[in-house]
């Protein structure tokens, strides 16, 4: 029977590193929280003012768009928080229950 990857030789990790992985610091970590809360609404805002260019108009940000952005905001600032502080990632998360209670103090 034939195998495709009898041929490959493996790569040595020692010379053939492509990235250098590393922990982020405690300020990295809460000015990538702070950046993907407020993301959303800074595309939107880019896309207004791009299609105001476009047209030669004013556009902006409808209110309840910017409340609806600001709330996928918080929510990825929440599941990017969450994978820090567990270290999970995506994939790992994916698998988790979608529904999680919170016991307060007993």
């Amino acid at each position: 029977m034939f195998d495709p990857s009898a041929t490959v030789r493996p790569l040595r990790v020692e010379t053939d590193r492509r990235r250098e992985r590393r922990a982020l610091t405690s300020d990295e970590v809460a000015r990538r929280l702070e950046d993907s809360r407020l993301c959303s609404e800074a595309e939107a805002e880019a896309r207004a003012a791009a299609e105001a260019a476009f047209r030669g108009v004013g556009v902006s940000v409808d209110p309840g768009e910017r409340r609806r952005l600001a709330e996928v905001g918080r929510y990825r600032a929440l599941a990017y928080a969450l994978a820090v502080g567990t270290g999970r990632r995506r994939g790992e998360l994916m698998g988790c229950p979608k529904t999680v209670r919170a016991s307060g103090p007993t």
